[in-house]
């Protein structure tokens, strides 16, 4: 089993997709969803090309 913490886009007709790490093996998973009950802002994260911004590196 594996923990992994990321951010999924739902759609209006309720499907996931998420970027998961390389080293998971494609094919069907059985998982475990925890939904947070606001949806995050469109304008909330950091994108890899700004990230040592934000991080102040």
């Amino acid at each position: 089993m594996k923990s992994i913490e990321t951010i999924a886009t739902v759609t209006k007709d309720g499907k996931i997709t998420a970027q998961l790490p390389l080293d998971i093996p494609e094919g069907e998973h059985q998982v475990v969803i925890v939904i947070v009950h606001q949806p995050r802002p469109k304008s909330a994260g950091i994108g890899i090309t700004n990230y040592s911004d934000a991080s102040g590196e």
